[in-house]
């Protein structure tokens, strides 16, 4: 249920590639429902577009952006606002594999050669395994929610509170 063939599914983390899809959306949605969608798709573009400038912004004020994550879910984000996903504690788009001894070896070299500032886990990082990894380096384990939004959410709201977390920990 989890094996995505080898294909990021995890496209919701950049906002441009968010945008690719939403005159699609908006059409299939038209025919569905027999409303016209034209304006507010037009507006989600705008909004997208307001974000994705905000966001290449603020990681474009980095001095550097090299992420280590939980897993490989961050590919997206990173080609598209210039960062380096140096690597992963479970190598793989799904939380269902594992790291072996030997990934994990690399992993700890990869951190201390790049200077890694944190390792940022989220929903499906095995976290006795990510602690591991964060205690034997000497670098913080930060927790990115990437997967879900609150309640109040807006996609705009969850993508802030995203880069906040990621801004403030690479600063």
């Amino acid at each position: 249920e989890d094996d995505h063939g080898g294909l990021d599914p995890h496209l919701w983390l950049s906002p441009l590639a968010v945008s690719e899809f939403i005159d699609e959306l908006a059409t299939a949605l038209e025919a569905a429902l027999g409303i016209d969608l034209d304006e507010r798709a037009a507006r989600v573009l705008t909004t997208l577009t307001e974000l994705d400038a905000e966001i290449a912004a603020r990681i474009g004020a980095l001095e550097s952006c090299e992420l280590v994550t939980g897993h490989d879910e961050l590919g997206y984000f990173a080609d598209r606002y210039g960062c380096e996903v140096i690597g992963a504690v479970i190598p793989s788009l799904t939380t269902s594999a594992e790291a072996s001894a030997r990934q994990l070896a690399e992993l700890k070299k990869l951190v201390a050669k790049h200077d890694v500032k944190a390792i940022f886990t989220s929903v499906g990082t095995p976290s006795k395994v990510a602690k591991q990894v964060a205690k034997e380096t000497g670098v913080p384990l930060v927790e990115i929610a990437t997967h879900t939004m609150g309640d109040d959410d807006t996609y705009a709201s969850f993508m802030d509170r995203f880069v906040d977390t990621l801004v403030n920990a690479l600063s």
